[in-house]
């Protein structure tokens, strides 16, 4: 299962929440704390500073105001016509998409992604990669977007290693191999729910050198819905559980086929790995056990 996280997502989590991709709260798009940081940014910006661009373009893009938001392109583009690597990439994520005055253009797109993977830039290379992926401008070509994912994956993109994961795990541009896919995955799982719902499923139904194990499907199947609730809970939407749907329904289909002691393994499991990763999941710790109470 390939649920990619949005694109807008991707890109404001790379900009300042994304070095892990997660938890992010969709809803800090927020003023400066600090307003003198901003005037000194622009007056930074104003006298041709690229890195000043780029981060006046990052904090512009983060205030709900219509009329700030919509300056952003200008600096991402004035800081990516200097070079700077973060900012080609956000402008291709503005052709890509088609937003805030940028109308869409996947040449462009494509072009800008190559400019910012071509410097090294983590979240250039996994766009780039997406787009040979799925053919988005490009001709379709697998082993060119494993390629690219790779170089991703390998600067610790959370995004990246979920999607060379799913490559794996599928046999697209490489040849497929599901405990690659399952590695794959657990680094992926910090920054990207989906991960641990891939995850449940793979342990529950095995394959290749991946044995078939119900605690550790049970596990990822628990911390999926920690994740979903999070998500939900940041997104302020009041009727969690009957928007949570398929996350309940599927790790209550797991406890059904287990035992109670299996459950409470699998649930210690998950727990323990809540705990030894606290530090990279914001509020998710402290909610975890009243997110996921019912399945101990």
């Amino acid at each position: 299962m390939k649920m990619r996280i949005g694109l807008i997502a991707s890109t404001l989590l790379l900009i300042g929440w994304r070095d892990t991709l997660g938890q992010v709260n969709p809803d800090a798009r927020q003023g400066p704390s600090q307003p003198s940081l901003t005037t000194d940014l622009r007056h930074r910006a104003e006298q041709g500073e690229a890195e000043a661009q780029y981060q006046l373009a990052v904090q512009l893009s983060q205030i709900e105001n219509p009329e700030d938001s919509a300056e952003a392109p200008k600096w991402f583009r004035k800081a990516a016509e200097q070079g700077h690597a973060q900012a080609q990439a956000q402008v291709g994520e503005l052709y890509l998409l088609g937003m805030d005055g940028v109308d869409k253009d996947l040449q462009q797109a494509i072009t800008w992604f190559r400019k910012a993977a071509e410097q090294g830039d983590a979240l250039g290379q996994a766009e780039l990669a997406f787009m040979y992926e799925t053919g988005a401008g490009v001709p379709q070509n697998y082993a060119e977007a494993v390629r690219w994912y790779t170089r991703a994956a390998d600067q610790g993109l959370p995004l990246a290693q979920f999607d060379l994961a799913y490559m794996y795990e599928n046999g697209r541009g490489v040849t497929a191999d599901i405990e690659k896919a399952v590695h794959l995955y657990e680094l992926a799982a910090l920054g990207v729910p989906t991960a641990r719902h891939n995850l449940a499923v793979l342990y529950l139904q095995g394959g290749g050198s991946v044995r078939k194990d119900p605690v550790l499907g049970y596990k990822w199947a628990v911390l999926a819905v920690s994740a979903e609730v999070q998500r939900l809970f940041h997104e302020r939407k009041v009727d969690q559980e009957h928007r949570l749907g398929h996350a309940l329904i599927f790790v209550e289909d797991i406890a059904k086929s287990i035992n109670n002691s299996q459950k409470r393994t699998g649930y210690r499991l998950a727990e323990e790995w809540i705990n030894s990763n606290a530090s990279h999941l914001g509020e998710e710790p402290r909610m975890f056990t009243t997110a996921t109470k019912k399945f101990r």
